[in-house]
């Protein structure tokens, strides 16, 4: 958020004056440099960084009701179809693999800064 940094001359030169620092999740005004609290940005910070309950990970695996597409058929939620992109069905495999592996220790969150000690 310097004067001479990348984020504030884009933000003059362009006119893209909200300015998202990832580490810290606060919405600043370039180039201005002040700080936004606005509750609608809330969205975009939970997209960043989702949390969810240990009832709602608990709940994942357990859910079977079938969604309707826009064009009328069913699929199960979270089950996606991979393309086969020229000789990528080794990858494929892999990612297959994975998303039925349990994923809640993935999603209770990651360590922030203010968390981590400094040594």
């Amino acid at each position: 958020r310097g004067l001479k940094s990348y984020a504030n001359i884009h933000s003059v030169q362009v006119g893209h004056h909200v300015f998202l620092n990832l580490h810290t999740l606060k919405f600043y005004c370039l180039p201005d440099n002040y700080e936004i609290i606005d509750s609608s940005l809330e969205d975009i910070t939970y997209v960043l960084k989702p949390t969810f309950t240990k009832q709602h990970i608990a709940n994942l695996d357990k859910q079977s009701k079938l969604s309707r597409a826009y064009d009328g058929t069913t699929y199960l939620p979270g089950i996606v179809g991979l393309n086969n992109i020229k000789a990528n069905d080794y990858a494929n495999v892999v990612l297959q693999v994975r998303k039925c592996k349990k994923a809640s220790f993935r999603m209770r969150g990651r360590p922030t800064l203010e968390s981590q000690s400094m040594i």
